[in-house]
């Protein structure tokens, strides 16, 4: 209604929107009526348009715009409110004149406080005198003179840039002549003293004592901003927090805390305070339990216990290198200690060194994901690509949000609905026996990872594509040699079979690697003399056998193709020989002397770099007990299903992380290659290698998105989101959320002079106050009996 006034949080224009109930939230009654009756349940979402914080004043005018479009579904209706706000200046609103002079409003007076002139007149503003220099900028000085000189004679004036090509000093002299004109006109020789050109002395208007120096005293035309403080200052003691990492939120319209970024903490570490840095990043930020122990200890007294686990935004990037297939370890007095996988404590920060991110063994894999019911029953492995049943809304099972696999999604109710009290031994058992899912709290579903057993090995792109590639300097071979196995991209002339067994043909296969025989089975060889005994000639009984299944058996032993043959030139490497053959080639080229030419110096340069590489490539890895067959994946690991959500958003409309959608390819892409190695008994062998190759792409997309060439992409063309493109950049993993944190009880306003303050005290306004020690001001409330609960 027009000339209503309106607050902070009241409704200016009404709307529900309209959302269909899934039916496994119906009422009991719901349910009757719609299997008698067939009777949709709707209900509403409200969507009202509020008035934001800061905000209050009287409504001038409402407009209701409509589209013009004939179609009703492209009809389109806004509604506008325009809000009439009276404002007084106060402390910290901005100012600004026309020459790029502005400031910080620190100071409001009465009028009969502030300085005067000689005529006895009161000046208006009073600008800092370092803001002059500081803009370089003499039109702001030029401005404020000729303004009171045309003030008292009535009249304009204009000043040409660069019209010192005219005259030397012409528009000083311009300003000094009008003054003067100004001050024999009006009879005020205050307004022009020789000594002082364009300055004047005023007078304190409380003491009547004239300051020491003059001033320029004009009329320059300053403009009030709409930076207010009134719209930046924002405080906050608790609230709602981030669903991923469990920080504050971001925003004053969400009532979000302030950051502490990168800088901040090393100022705090330079000045050594380093229980201040551990509270903030702990106890104030993303440590559930901490600061819940924290709030009830200020209100009903007693210790602030120290945070033993680590914070969640520390354990997050811990399972994000977990899908990487990589682990975090840390050392203790020169021994390696693992990260335990619920981090039962934090590292010590006594004896704390250093940290490693390492290469991990498939059975390290499996030890993260794999879990024994009570009944004896192993579960972790996710094989199927579904995420929730269209109808009941409730997670498939053996899927990517399996509650079997990573626990219940509320706490201590599986998937049938029944409910146990959680912690309580007297309850058995503490699983369902129907559904198998464990009565646990549902947090378990930010630390719970499943697997994906790969059909076929698939190389971890990261050490193929990055540079310096680790695989090319263990294998010395040409990376588009190793690429060329690994994604089958170079066919060679004729059939796979005729190809090395003699003969021609139309069709291309893509390389293969001759793996290391074993004894006692027969070789490729072997095969070939034998058939060409037989009656019917070898050429047309070879073509049947790679046709068959037993095709995938003799291939794995003989000759392989995509990430298995680096798995299995990886396997054969002998690392101490490796650094004993690099050392004497190295030795060799280094006794040899210059030839002259530049070109082959260069290479015998880049060769020995290679080589001292290589070498210390296979020391780290006999040191650190690491096999390089690692880096080929068996078990691909699967977040933990709360770091990767899905959104329900109006009328069935899902929102849902980019990783859940490459996790499905992935799945959808293994099985079919499982069908093809195990079901089918006539696949054609260019069928089966194609798969392969969707399957390495799909993990790539999955790792490192986008590093093979051609990212993948949805349906709209964009870009899939991977697991690097989360970790690294600045707003990464670690930059956003690890090296800089939001943090609850903070605030922030605009920062204005305090003479009256020490050099070591920071006044803060009474709002912001109140709230950051909003816990303080509950604990005396109940202390002295004023509120028994709050």
């Amino acid at each position: 209604m027009l000339g209503s006034w309106v607050e902070t949080g009241d409704i200016l224009v009404g709307k529900l929107t309209p959302q269909m109930v899934k039916e496994s939230s119906y009422a009991p009654e719901d349910r009757l009526l719609r299997t008698i009756l067939g009777m949709r349940v709707y209900t509403s979402k409200e969507t009202c348009l509020k008035l934001p914080i800061g905000g209050r004043g009287r409504v001038i005018d409402v407009r209701w715009v409509q589209s013009s479009k004939t179609d009703e579904t492209e009809k389109t209706e806004s509604i506008r409110v325009y809000i009439l706000q009276k404002r007084e200046i106060k402390v910290g609103d901005k100012v600004a004149g026309r020459h790029g002079n502005k400031g910080i409003i620190s100071k409001i007076l009465p009028r009969q406080d502030m300085p005067y002139l000689q005529d006895g007149r009161p000046v208006d503003m009073v600008f800092n005198p370092l803001g002059v220099p500081s803009r370089m900028n003499v039109g702001q000085i030029f401005e404020s003179s000729l303004g009171l000189a045309g003030d008292l004679l009535d009249r304009h004036y204009r000043i040409a840039p660069f019209d010192e090509r005219y005259e030397q000093e012409a528009s000083r002299k311009l300003v000094f002549s009008k003054l003067y004109e100004a001050s024999k006109q009006t009879a005020n020789p205050w307004i022009f003293e020789p000594e002082s050109p364009g300055k004047s002395r005023i007078f304190d208007g409380r003491t009547g004592d004239p300051f020491e120096q003059p001033v320029i005293i004009g009329k320059p035309y300053i403009l009030k901003l709409i930076h207010q403080v009134d719209d930046k200052i924002h405080g906050r003691s608790s609230g709602r927090y981030s669903r991923l990492t469990q920080q504050p939120l971001k925003g004053r319209a969400k009532k979000g805390g302030q950051r502490v970024g990168e800088m901040e903490v090393w100022a705090l570490e330079g000045f050594g305070v380093a229980y201040i840095l551990q509270e903030m990043l702990t106890y104030k930020s993303d440590h559930i339990r901490a600061r819940q122990e924290v709030l009830g200890t200020i209100i009903f007294g007693g210790r602030i216990p120290t945070p033993e686990d680590a914070p969640e935004s520390f354990r997050l990037f811990v399972r994000e290198l977990r899908s990487l297939a990589l682990e975090l370890n840390h050392f203790l007095e020169g021994s390696l200690i693992e990260m335990k996988q619920k981090f039962s404590s934090m590292i010590d920060r006594y004896t704390h060194q250093q940290l490693r991110i390492g290469l991990v063994s498939p059975q390290q894999i499996s030890t993260w994901s794999k879990k024994i019911l009570p009944n004896g029953e192993i579960v972790g492995e996710v094989t199927k690509p579904y995420t929730f049943h269209y109808k009941t809304n409730k997670p498939e099972k053996d899927g990517l949000f399996c509650e079997r696999i990573f626990g219940p999604i509320k706490s201590g109710i599986c998937a049938c609905g029944n409910y146990r009290v959680i912690g309580d031994e007297k309850e058995d058992p503490q699983f369902c026996e129907q559904c198998g899912v464990e009565f646990v709290d549902s947090r378990i579903r930010r630390y719970q990872m499943g697997y994906i057993k790969l059909a076929y090995p698939v190389m971890h792109v990261w050490y193929l594509k990055r540079l310096p590639s680790y695989i090319v300097n263990l294998l010395d071979k040409p990376l588009n040699e190793l690429e060329d196995l690994v994604y089958c991209s170079v066919r060679m002339k004729g059939n796979f079979h005729v190809r090395f067994l003699g003969g021609g043909g139309g069709r291309s296969y893509p390389n293969f690697y001759f793996a290391r025989p074993i004894d006692k089975k027969p070789t490729f060889l072997r095969l070939r003399g034998l058939l060409e005994y037989e009656i019917q000639p070898w050429k047309y009984r070879i073509p049947i056998f790679f046709t068959t299944r037993s095709f995938d058996t003799f291939r794995n032993r003989e000759m392989s193709t995509g990430g298995g043959s680096i798995r299995q030139q990886l396997a054969n490497l002998d690392l101490r020989m490796i650094i004993d053959y690099s050392l004497v080639e190295w030795k060799e080229l280094e006794e040899e002397e210059s030839t002259g030419n530049e070109w082959k110096d260069r290479k015998v340069g880049r060769r020995k770099d290679f080589l001292l590489r290589r070498m210390e490539l296979a020391k780290h890895f006999i040191r650190t007990n690491i096999e390089p067959k690692w880096m080929v994946l068996r078990l691909l690991p699967v977040l933990p299903p709360e770091f990767r959500p899905i959104y329900h958003i109006g009328e069935d409309k899902l929102v849902t992380s980019d990783i859940n959608e490459i996790y499905r390819r992935i799945i959808y892409r293994n099985n079919t290659l499982t069908d093809l190695l195990t079901t089918s008994m006539t696949t054609p062998e260019e069928l089966i290698i194609s798969q392969e190759k969707l399957l390495q792409e799909a993990v790539d997309a999955l790792l490192d998105n986008g590093i093979c060439g051609q990212p993948m992409r949805d349906d709209h063309k964009r870009y899939y989101k991977s697991l690097s493109d989360v970790i690294e950049g600045k707003e990464g993993r670690v930059c956003e959320t690890l090296l800089g944190k939001r943090v609850d009880y903070s605030g922030r306003s605009v920062i204005v002079v305090g003479p009256s303050l020490s050099l070591h005290r920071c006044g803060l306004p009474r709002e912001i106050a109140i709230e950051l020690f909003q816990a303080f001001v509950i604990r005396d409330l109940i202390r002295k009996h004023l509120a028994s609960n709050i």
